[in-house]
């Protein structure tokens, strides 16, 4: 252990180091307090500042406190009645009060003059019901059958959006057969647009394709999507040079072969 720092004659707070204590584990010292006392401390306790006299300090702290009086005062809703019979709470003198809803209640000095404390309850019950009334009148509006619907008219005769949902679709599918799970937003993880999906499956339209009939058509993975064994492979394998357009049937046929390559 290296050796002690003499602190002799230093003063902290209200203590004077007088001498290293010889056996002290904790390399004590005992300090003499400024009301006379002497008292045995931790050098580190006494250096961080965490003990700042023998005690004196927090008792002198506590009377003053014990001394105020906050009868028919208001803190909040509530106005201070009397000191309370049941005696101090923590080290802290209780009062009774009454609440500006008439309800009566008890609380401590400390948590009166902190703000902790404003009334008996009622003002957090509403601001509980408060928050829940917004909360309904925003709640999410994506679980009604009103928002569902809407939903489904909008994929439906916008083809970027249809195109997008079904990318998005495959690419959680994918990322969840790699053990992974699907955190952000689809184009930002791939790197490209909605507009410029759509725009690439339509290039690649065979005879009789079109947004009108989608229902009959599918994106395909060139490269199946199955073959993937990591999370770079799903970034990879969902890159426009690997998805066309292919008729339902001839999908169902392919599978997970490569043997429909353009």
């Amino acid at each position: 252990m290296p050796s002690a720092i003499d602190i002799t004659g230093h003063k902290y707070g209200r203590l004077t180091a007088v001498s290293l204590v010889p056996q002290g584990r904790r390399r004590e010292w005992v300090f003499a307090c400024s009301c006379g006392n002497t008292v045995c401390v931790p050098q580190a306790m006494v250096r961080s500042g965490k003990t700042s006299s023998c005690g004196c300090l927090r008792r002198e702290t506590t009377s003053a406190l014990r001394s105020i009086d906050l009868v028919q005062k208001k803190f909040g809703r509530l106005l201070v009645l009397s000191r309370s019979s049941d005696g101090a709470r923590h080290g802290s003198v209780q009062w009774d009060c009454i609440c500006d809803c008439g309800t009566k209640t008890t609380a401590t000095s400390s948590s009166l003059q902190k703000g902790s404390v404003q009334s008996c309850g009622c003002l957090r019950s509403e601001m509980m019901r408060e928050l829940g009334k917004s909360s309904r009148q925003i709640a999410p509006v994506s679980r009604t059958p009103a928002y569902r619907r809407a939903l489904r008219k909008k994929i439906r005769s916008n083809p970027t959006v249809a195109v997008a949902e079904r990318v998005s679709r495959m690419l959680a599918w994918g990322l969840a057969s790699v053990g992974a799970v699907k955190r952000g937003k689809t184009f930002e993880f791939l790197g490209y647009s909605p507009l410029e999906l759509r725009q690439h499956i339509e290039r690649q339209f065979t005879r009789g394709m079109s947004w009108d009939n989608r229902s009959d058509w599918e994106i395909d993975h060139i490269v199946p999507i199955s073959s993937a064994t990591c999370l770079g492979d799903i970034h990879a394998l969902n890159q426009l040079h690997n998805l066309r357009p292919l008729w339902k049937k001839e999908n169902n046929t392919k599978k997970n072969s490569r043997a429909f390559l353009l």
